[in-house]
């Protein structure tokens, strides 16, 4: 069954009526948008660095280049894991906000975004890296202080920048066409008759 114009949500409306290369970022006249993080990817990330510190911390016991393959190898199926795991969220869902948040940040030279979000989110990442690399420093030196307060700045920094990510989405959603598309939910309208001929 087609849903009537009247009838659709004010997100569908937005996008009804636009050419279809408009919706499809492959084609000349569409944003070319570079992937972003996958959902799964932003959970498995926050626990990459914590799970490669305790590999690394004993490296007295294993020998360094033992600690350092574990190490590897962990950041490796964490990565791979996120990458394959089907996680389906709402877009009303703020880990997929953050997502598609990212995928604007990265595509800031197609549409603009506002030069603050772009100093912010520099900024957040600056000190993910710092607090990431004095994370490993501190297993390495076996510094439990050192350790666990850099961990929590990581995980503050990283929370805090894909908080920024679905403000951004929010606030830019409306900016191109695509970016509304992303917030179009499904609308399956047979549901409810199917639901009639089972109870019938």
């Amino acid at each position: 069954m087609i849903t009537p114009l009247h009838k659709l949500n004010p997100a569908t409306k937005a996008t009804t009526g636009l050419p279809a290369n408009a919706l499809v970022p492959n084609t000349s006249q569409a944003l070319k948008v570079r992937r972003a993080t996958p959902v799964a990817l932003i959970c498995t990330r926050m626990l990459t660095l914590p799970l490669a510190c305790i590999a690394l911390w004993f490296h007295g016991q294993f020998g360094l280049v033992v600690s350092v393959g574990i190490m590897l190898a962990t950041w490796f199926w964490m990565d791979a894991i996120g990458h394959a795991l089907p996680v389906k969220l709402s877009s009303q869902n703020g880990i997929k906000q953050a997502s598609y948040g990212e995928m604007i940040l990265l595509n800031h030279q197609q549409v603009q975004v506002p030069s603050t979000d772009l100093k912010t989110t520099r900024v957040f990442w600056l000190v993910a890296a710092v607090s990431g690399l004095c994370a490993l420093m501190a297993a390495y030196f076996n510094q439990p202080i050192l350790l666990g307060s850099s961990i929590l700045v990581y995980w503050a920094s990283r929370c805090a920048f894909w908080m920024r990510m679905a403000n951004l989405f929010q606030r830019m959603q409306n900016a191109h066409p695509l970016y509304r598309f992303w917030s179009v939910e499904a609308q399956n309208d047979n549901a409810p008759r199917r639901t009639q001929r089972r109870s019938a």
